[in-house]
């Protein structure tokens, strides 16, 4: 009986410096991550270059803490004759929500991005979804979750439908943006992650109908030239409350195109008279370095939300050792 009680304290002893371990190498990673997103925080209400009427744009989404996809992809966008003034990212960057996970993809593909501007808007994959969705692992790193800036004579509307609706608050917000700001500008673009209609996948792929009807109404009040979209994970034209919109190629989750098997971006391209190319780009992917495999498996599993869990579990089968360990200690006690 007595050696039963000390295997019990002895489980109990392992978790918590397990939970203890694990918290501090949490707490070392972030300091030294969180200091990578220098380059991401939302342009809101910025003017860049506004005597710019002929530029560029690289569109891409969906990376899934790929990093070795996705730095390949940044790569030939960079080396591109393009000359792509910026990059928009349209959510998805991990897959297992956690704030330090998103810092630590920051911080692998910063050398390859460079000092080119990438803007983002989060997807399903960056946020939380525990009874609702809670953005603000994202918003923490990111910056905001919705936002405008113009480029040229062009106005770019971020959206956040990272939970397959839009709330009314920044429904409000958007319409008072193509009320007021719109005006101001030739072009407009809105971009997000999830599209409001597919011509194939399932249901999850595209937005709810109540918000889905309430953009289409705000849409044909409004003169939108073109909207990006990513989330399906290949590219597609459509249209949208009069609106042509596009899907991007995915830049690291699976491949659902079932004619294109390559990773890719859409190339965005603008003149003096507005839209002048929208089209895809794909790269030729090499899937040869091991250890960028290992360093996926470590954001997944290690700086992802699942460590969270592993924590939760820990911290649950400490105390019924711990509870265990006493009722038999008593018992033996009483011998």
């Amino acid at each position: 009986m007595k050696y039963v009680y000390k295997f019990f304290f002895v489980i109990s002893i392992l978790g918590v410096l397990s939970i203890f371990f694990m918290s501090v190498f949490h707490v070392c990673s972030m300091d030294r991550f969180s200091k990578s997103n220098y380059y991401l925080k939302s342009p809101a209400s910025h003017f860049f270059a506004k005597n710019q009427n002929e530029f560029s744009v690289a569109v891409l989404s969906d990376t899934g803490a790929e990093n070795h996809v996705l730095e390949q992809v940044i790569d030939d966008i960079r080396k591109s004759d393009e000359n792509y003034s910026f990059m928009l990212y349209l959510g998805d960057f991990i897959t297992h929500t956690s704030s330090l996970g998103q810092y630590w993809l920051l911080d692998e593909i910063k050398k390859h991005v460079g000092n080119m501007p990438l803007y983002a808007v989060p997807g399903n994959h960056d946020v939380f979804k525990k009874h609702k969705y809670d953005v603000h692992p994202y918003r923490n790193v990111m910056g905001n979750t919705y936002y405008w800036f113009s480029y040229g004579n062009v106005l770019f509307i971020a959206l956040d439908n990272s939970s397959r609706n839009i709330d009314d608050e920044q429904f409000e917000w958007l319409e008072d943006t193509l009320k007021k700001i719109r005006p101001m500008f030739n072009n407009c673009v809105i971009y997000s992650h999830i599209p409001p209609i597919i011509k194939k996948g399932i249901s999850n792929d595209k937005l709810d109908v109540l918000t889905k009807n309430k953009l289409e109404n705000v849409l044909k009040k409004y003169k939108v030239d073109v909207m990006l979209f990513g989330h399906v994970h290949y590219f597609e034209k459509n249209n949208f409350a009069g609106v042509p919109f596009y899907t991007t190629p995915s830049s690291g989750q699976v491949i659902r195109d079932e004619n294109i098997k390559k990773y890719g971006y859409i190339s965005l391209s603008f003149d003096k008279k507005g839209v002048k190319k929208v089209e895809p780009k794909y790269i030729d992917f090499k899937n040869d370095n091991k250890r960028e495999q290992i360093e996926y498996w470590y954001a997944r599993d290690i700086l992802g939300s699942s460590v969270y869990h592993v924590i939760r579990y820990l911290f649950f089968v400490t105390l019924f050792t711990t509870f265990i360990g006493s009722i038999f200690y008593v018992l033996n006690k009483r011998k």
